[in-house]
């Protein structure tokens, strides 16, 4: 199967010509897009065939704005695929989108900077080069890796790339050796986001992951209901928008440090699985409990955090396998019957052992894995993820 990652680099400090050049194709593209965006929502066309003919052999976009040739393209395109998706949208900015065909993405012996690219920009032949800040994980990145279409974006004064690289990974069951397995389970929760347990012959090793998003979010619901009161939509878009980037950060760096966690193992010689919980119907479940339990579950983001473990994972070659998750929080993973959850503690009605109630539940998880593995199947298969931005 094949995997997209994007990779965000600065782009170094340009020389006033260059800036203007850089600057004036971006600013000419989002004259290209807003037209395309009223175009579009005015003659109600959603066929790129026509959106072709229409705005570029006919020249529309020509008398809008000056552009390469194939950015023209490039804009109505993804245009339209913001509108696909939700027809009532309105756009404002899209970065400047490059076809891979167009730009050149190279290596080269400057001390300063090692990697450049070349951009086509309207009524310069041969385009401009630009220096990359390239930091040293971006680079290993790039091993094995095709470029595909990228974007340049613009904000407060600096430039990024956002170059798109693919990989191919073989999609294939993979043979599961029971000596050599080391097992990284993950109890995910909304108190925690994140309880793990290695496990590598009969031991276990454990690590918490205990960045407070409950607090962020519990933050920013305050100041949305003050600036409620006060009728500042602007402002409470302003922050759902901050605090959905807070969140997102959280959720890189625990799967970033879960992935180097079974990368070091498979380093040692061991073959190393991660496994999480199925929470696919959680929010269904959650129906019923009662309006706060119902905010803070809908406001849980598990899948995200669930989708950059697996991506993460699947780019080094390391499977990841999803289990039911049902009662695992709930049982004792020493004798097995049914105990209390409190809060953050569990104990078990019958053999009184008092516990961390996250850790229970991912040494269940731990153990249900183990026997999915080597009951039925002595296998993994690599599942497919979307593509996210590092």
């Amino acid at each position: 199967m094949q995997l997209l990652k994007t990779l965000k680099i600065k782009i170094g400090k340009l020389s006033t010509s260059k800036s203007a050049l850089l600057l004036k194709e971006y600013s000419e593209f989002q004259k290209a897009v807003n037209f395309s965006d009223e175009f579009i929502d005015k003659n109600k066309i959603y066929s790129l065939k026509q959106l072709t003919k229409l705005l570029y052999s006919e020249g529309k976009l020509k008398k809008i704005a000056n552009l390469y040739s194939a950015t023209y393209q490039t804009a109505y395109t993804q245009v339209l695929n913001v509108k696909r998706r939700n027809k009532n949208s309105k756009i404002k900015k899209i970065p400047l989108t490059l076809r891979h065909d167009t730009f050149k993405f190279y290596r080269t012996r400057n001390k300063l900077f090692k990697y450049f690219i070349r951009i086509p920009v309207f009524g310069l032949r041969g385009g401009i080069l630009l220096p990359l800040y390239m930091r040293d994980f971006q680079e290993k990145d790039l091993e094995n890796c095709i470029i595909s279409d990228s974007k340049i974006s613009y904000s407060n004064g600096n430039f990024f790339l956002h170059l798109t690289i693919k990989k191919e990974v073989e999609d294939k069951k993979i043979p599961i050796q029971k000596e050599k397995i080391a097992l990284i389970s993950i109890d995910l929760g909304e108190r925690n986001p994140a309880v793990s347990v290695a496990r590598v012959g009969s031991s276990m090793t454990p690590r918490f992951y205990r960045e407070n998003i409950r607090a962020v979010r519990a933050h920013y619901r305050v100041l949305r209901q003050e600036l409620g009161k006060k009728k500042l939509l602007k402002k409470i878009k302003q922050m759902k928008d901050k605090e959905s980037r807070i969140t997102k950060n959280i959720n890189h760096r625990i799967s970033k440090a879960i992935v180097e966690e079974a990368k070091q193992l498979k380093a040692k010689g061991f073959q190393p699985v991660i496994s999480m919980g199925d929470l696919q119907n959680i929010r269904k479940a959650s129906a019923n409990k009662g309006r706060n339990m119902k905010r803070r579950i809908n406001q849980w983001s598990y899948y995200q955090l669930q989708q950059f473990v697996t991506y993460k994972a699947n780019w080094d070659g390391i499977p990841v396998c999803f289990i039911s998750e049902r009662g695992t929080s709930k049982t004792c993973h020493t004798c097995g019957n049914e105990g209390i959850r409190k809060r953050g503690l569990f104990t078990c009605s019958n053999c009184s052992m008092e516990y961390n109630a996250d850790l229970n539940g991912a040494i269940n998880i731990s153990t249900r894995s183990l026997d999915y593995m080597f009951k039925d199947r002595a296998s993994m298969t690599m599942p497919h993820v979307q593509n996210y931005k590092f």
